[in-house]
C-alpha cells in the first residue's frame, strides 16, 4: 500500500535567490539585527571604531551575499570579526561571501567559535536531489576558539564570550548592553548558570539566532529570569519524578506560561533537560522511540491486549515460577502502576525484585533490588527509610541538603509570588538564602543583606531529619530543633510547598536495614 504524502526537501545546499535582510536597529548604538524574513534566523552586526563585527553569517552563501550587500547601506567599515554561537555549522555558512577566506587564514580577520564547531555537519536532504547542486563556497572553521570564559577587543568593540556547553555560547557586548544567545543544548544548569552571570550584568537587548530582538532593561531582566527559571523548573522537576520511580519519558515537564512572550515558546523548545532527552538519530527506529507514550498508556494497552487485569497477573506468576523474573517484574510493574494498592501484584513483583538480586552478582546491584523490594511492603515500616536517608545524610554540607530540597518541590502546592527565607546553621555558622519564585527553589549562599520574609534557625542534623521525610517543620519546632523568626506564615506557606519526602537512590555502600523478611512478604526467598 502507498501513503500519498508531501514529499519535504531540507535545504542543505545554496539555493540560487538572495534574500535581503530585514534590518532592525538594536538600541540607540550602531548595532543592527539583520533577520532572514525567510527563515526567521537572526544575525548580529555591531560597528566599532575600526571595524565591524558579525554574530552569525546565514544559512547559506545566498543569504551571505545578501547580508553582504547589506552592510554598506549600513556601515562604510570593512567587516573585522564573525562570531559563530553555535558548534553547528548551519548558521554560519555565509561568511565565505562576506569576508575573503584568505583573510581568515592569515588572521586579519578573526572568527571564533567553540572548539566543537563542525562536528554536527551539515543536514542531509531527504529525499535525496535527484541531480546534485552546485556545492558553492565551503564553510569557513573558526581561527580562534573559545574554550571557556574570554574577553576580546577587535574593530574597537569588546566582546565578552561564555562558552554554555560544548554546543553554544553565550556573546556578551557589555558597552552595547546586549547579549546574543546561542541555542540551548542539552545542558540546563550551565544555562541557569550562565544566565545567573548575565543578570549581574546591565542587559538592556536580548536576542538569539530563533529570538527576536527584545529591548528595554526592565522587560530583558524580567525574560532572562523566566527563560533561567523556565529550563531549571523542567530539569528539577524531571529529576524529582525519576526520584519518585517514573522514566525519563514520564519525566517531561511542561514549560511556564510564558503568555507574556510568546514568541519564546519555539526557541524554548531545545532546552531539554539531560534526564529528559538524548541525540536523536535520523533512523525510523529511533524517531519512533524518540517521543514514546507514557508509561501508563502503555501499560493501558497490555491490559487491553491481555483481556484485563487477571491474565497479566497470571502471567506474571507463570513467568515467575519459569525463572523469568525480569518479565514478571515487567509485568507486576504495570499493574502496580495502575493501581498501587493492588496487594497481589505487589507482592509478585517484590519477589521478582529478590529473585533478581539472588541472580546478581554485582552486590551493589543486589542491595538496590532488595532495597527497591522493601518498598514495595506495605507491612514495612513507613518511617524506618526516612531515618535511615537521614543517617546518611549526616554530615553532609548544609549547602548539598539544601539544594536537595529542589527535587522535592511540588508545582501544585505554591501559593502567592516570591517568598524569600534566610537560613542560618547554628553548628556551621552558614547563612542561606532561599527563594521561591516562579515555582523553583534558589539556594544562595550569601550573608543576610536582603530583606527576608522569615528567618529559619536550625542545625545540620536537623536539617538532614527535614530533607530526608524524617521529620517536618511542626516535629523540629515542637522538638525546639528549630526557630523561626520574622513572619511564621510565610515560612509556613514555603515549607509546605515540599513534598513530605525525598527520594534518594539506594547507596551501594550502605547495608539493607531491618532483618530479612519472612516468607509471607514481597523480599522473602523462594
Amino acid at each position: 500500500m502507498t501513503i500519498p504524502r508531501q514529499r519535504r526537501v531540507v535545504r542543505v545546499l545554496p539555493p540560487s535567490q538572495q534574500h535581503p535582510p530585514e534590518v532592525i536597529a538594536a538600541g540607540s548604538g550602531r548595532a543592527w539585527v539583520l533577520r532572514d524574513p525567510g527563515g526567521g534566523c537572526s544575525c548580529l552586526a555591531v560597528e566599532g571604531d575600526t571595524g565591524l563585527v558579525l554574530v552569525n553569517s546565514g544559512v547559506d552563501v545566498a543569504q551571505g551575499r545578501a547580508i553582504a550587500a547589506t552592510l554598506p547601506l549600513l556601515s562604510a567599515k570593512p567587516v573585522c570579526a564573525v562570531v559563530y554561537p553555535r558548534s553547528a555549522m548551519r548558521h554560519c555558512l555565509g561568511t565565505a561571501a562576506i569576508v575573503p577566506p584568505a583573510e581568515v587564514s592569515t588572521g586579519a580577520v578573526v572568527v571564533a567559535g567553540l572548539p566543537a564547531w563542525g562536528t554536527e555537519g551539515l543536514t542531509a536532504a531527504w529525499p535525496p536531489p535527484a541531480e546534485p547542486l552546485d556545492p558553492g563556497l565551503p564553510p569557513v572553521p573558526p581561527n580562534l576558539l573559545a574554550r571557556g570564559e574570554r574577553g576580546l577587543r577587535v574593530g574597537g568593540i569588546h566582546l565578552r564570550l561564555l562558552p554554555v556547553d560544548e554546543q553554544a555560547l553565550a556573546v556578551h557586548l557589555p558597552e552595547h548592553r546586549l547579549v546574543f544567545l546561542g541555542e540551548p543544548g542539552p545542558e540546563p544548569l550551565r544555562w541557569v548558570a550562565a544566565v545567573d552571570v548575565l543578570l549581574s550584568a546591565r542587559i538592556e537587548h536580548v536576542l538569539g539566532t530563533h529570538l527576536p530582538l527584545l529591548s528595554g532593561a526592565t522587560r530583558a531582566e524580567e525574560m532572562l529570569t523566566l527563560w533561567r527559571d523556565s529550563v531549571q523548573h523542567r530539569h528539577d522537576q524531571a529529576v524529582r519524578r525519576k526520584l519518585d520511580g517514573a522514566r525519563p519519558e514520564d519525566a517531561a515537564t511542561s514549560l511556564l506560561d510564558l503568555a507574556e512572550f510568546p514568541a519564546l515558546r519555539t526557541w524554548l523548545g531545545p532546552a531539554r533537560s539531560t534526564c529528559q532527552d538524548g541525540p536523536v538519530r535520523t533512523t525510523a527506529a529511533a524517531a519512533t522511540s524518540a517521543r514514546p507514550a507514557p508509561r501508563i498508556a502503555r501499560a493501558q494497552r497490555v491490559l487491553l491486549l491481555a483481556g484485563g487485569r487477571d491474565p497479566v497477573l497470571a502471567e506474571a506468576v507463570r513467568r515467575l515460577d519459569a525463572a523469568d523474573p525480569q518479565g514478571a517484574a515487567e509485568l507486576a510493574a504495570d499493574l502496580v502502576l495502575l493501581d498501587p494498592a493492588d496487594a497481589e501484584a505487589r507482592k509478585v513483583w517484590g519477589a521478582a525484585l529478590c529473585d533478581l538480586a539472588d541472580a546478581e552478582a554485582d552486590p551493589g546491584w543486589q542491595r538496590r533490588y532488595r532495597t527497591a523490594a522493601t518498598t514495595l511492603d506495605e507491612t514495612t515500616d513507613p518511617t524506618a527509610a526516612p531515618r535511615e536517608i537521614a543517617r546518611r545524610l549526616r554530615g553532609r554540607p548544609p549547602g548539598a541538603l539544601l539544594e536537595l530540597l529542589r527535587y522535592r518541590l511540588d508545582p501544585a502546592r505554591v501559593t502567592g509570588g516570591r517568598t524569600r527565607l534566610r537560613c542560618r546553621i547554628t553548628d556551621t555558622a552558614e547563612h542561606f538564602e532561599l527563594e521561591l519564585r516562579n515555582k523553583v527553589l534558589l539556594v544562595r549562599r550569601s550573608p543576610p543583606v536582603r530583606p527576608a520574609d522569615a528567618t529559619v534557625v536550625l542545625g545540620s542534623a536537623a536539617l538532614a531529619e527535614y530533607v530526608a521525610g524524617a521529620a517536618d517543620l511542626p516535629d523540629l519546632l515542637v522538638r525546639h530543633e528549630v526557630t523561626v523568626d520574622g513572619r511564621p506564615e510565610a515560612a509556613a506557606a514555603f515549607f509546605a510547598a515540599f513534598d513530605r519526602e525525598i527520594r534518594v537512590p539506594a547507596d551501594p555502600a550502605a547495608e539493607l536495614p531491618g532483618p530479612r523478611r519472612e516468607r509471607d512478604r514481597p523480599c522473602a526467598p523462594r
